[in-house]
């Protein structure tokens, strides 16, 4: 076999995303995630020479070579023997897809924070499939929400008020807004729909002040 470790790149799997920062997507492990599903093939290439080993015991059985104890006493061992590769292939899938899994959530949990577009340094630490995974799931979200004609990622908390109090971070320009045209220069305040300044907000070119808004 590649490597004679049972389960230890499996614990370095989990334990690197369990250790991560809460929030955060360290880099997909392409090598680790390689090197696990390789010692998966090895362990079932070993279980297959296990099995032909029970059959000429099997064989031997027929032939009369050996004695019934002597016979049972090997393919004990040899069970055994297949019975710890399998569950160190079902502990290396378990691992896996923790991984997997976990790096699922947040890549959910970036669509409602951050909206459609991914930022550079996020997207480079994705694998094409989490990154075609993210678009897939982007569109589920929005056609839900055209069918039911509400912006579900405005609020993740059931807002208080319709309106907030923001002030500009940066020069920003005239922005056009149901109340007519408001001018964001940096430090001004405005008294904003809550639902137009929250994209802003995200984008950190607004802060919201305090939730007394009316």
């Amino acid at each position: 076999m590649a490597s004679t470790s049972f389960g230890k790149k499996a614990c370095e799997l989990v334990r690197e995303i369990a250790e991560s920062e809460a929030g955060t997507l360290p880099p997909y492990n392409q090598d680790l995630m390689r090197t696990i599903a390789d010692q998966c093939a090895d362990h079932g290439e070993a279980m297959q020479t296990l099995a032909v080993q029970i059959n000429e015991v099997n064989d031997a059985e027929d032939d009369g070579a050996e004695d019934a104890d002597a016979r049972e006493d090997k393919t004990g061992s040899l069970r055994t023997g297949m019975f710890a590769h399998h569950q160190a292939i079902l502990r290396n899938k378990r691992a896996m897809l923790v991984y997997l899994n976990e790096r699922m959530n947040r890549i959910k949990d970036l669509r409602w924070q951050i909206g459609t577009g991914l930022p550079d340094n996020v997207s480079s630490n994705l694998s094409h499939g989490e990154r075609a995974f993210f678009t897939k799931y982007s569109e589920n979200l929005n056609e839900y929400m055209r069918e039911v004609d509400l912006n579900l990622t405005l609020d993740l908390e059931p807002p208080k008020h319709h309106k907030i109090q923001v002030r500009c971070l940066e020069d920003r320009g005239e922005l056009f807004t149901r109340d007519g045209s408001v001018d964001l220069k940096r430090n001004t305040v405005h008294l904003m729909w809550r639902e137009e300044a929250q994209p802003l907000i995200r984008e950190g070119v607004l802060e919201q002040l305090d939730d007394d808004g009316c």
